[in-house]
C-alpha cells in the first residue's frame, strides 16, 4: 500500500540500473521510483565508449524527461559520469517505471550503469 505522506527525514535517492549497451539493437535499463518524488538528475556510467557516440533518453513510464544525453566516443573512459537535469517529465510517483534507453549506435559492447536521483516532492 502506498503512504499517503513521505517519511519527514528523506530527502534524496539514487535508484541505479544497468545493461550491455551494444549495436544489436536499441536496449533499455529499468528501475522503479521508491517514492512521490522528482527527478533532479539522470544519466550513465559506462565502461568507455569507443566507436561512435551513444545518445540516451530517460523515461517514466515510458513517457520521455525533458533532454537527451549524448556520450561522446571522444575522451571517452572507462568510469566517466555522464548527467542530464531534466527540466520537464521528471515527476514520479512511488512504483512508477524508470527507463534510461539507448540508441544503439556504437559496435562495441559496453557495461552501462544508469542512475536517477529522486528528492522528495
Amino acid at each position: 500500500m502506498a503512504l499517503t505522506v513521505n517519511h519527514p527525514t528523506l530527502k534524496e535517492v539514487v535508484v541505479y540500473t544497468t545493461t550491455v549497451v551494444d549495436s544489436s539493437a536499441a536496449v533499455s535499463m529499468f528501475g522503479r521510483a521508491p517514492f512521490r518524488g522528482k527527478i533532479v538528475k539522470w544519466g550513465v556510467i559506462n565502461t568507455g565508449v569507443v566507436d561512435s557516440d551513444r545518445v540516451f533518453t530517460a523515461k517514466v513510464n515510458g513517457t520521455a524527461v525533458t533532454g537527451t544525453l549524448t556520450v561522446a566516443a571522444s575522451g571517452s573512459a572507462a568510469g566517466d559520469n555522464n548527467s542530464s537535469v531534466p527540466t520537464a517529465g521528471n515527476l514520479v510517483a512511488e512504483d512508477d517505471k524508470l527507463e534510461i534507453a539507448s540508441d544503439g549506435a556504437g559496435s562495441t559492447a559496453s557495461v552501462c550503469v544508469g542512475f536517477f536521483v529522486i528528492q522528495v516532492a
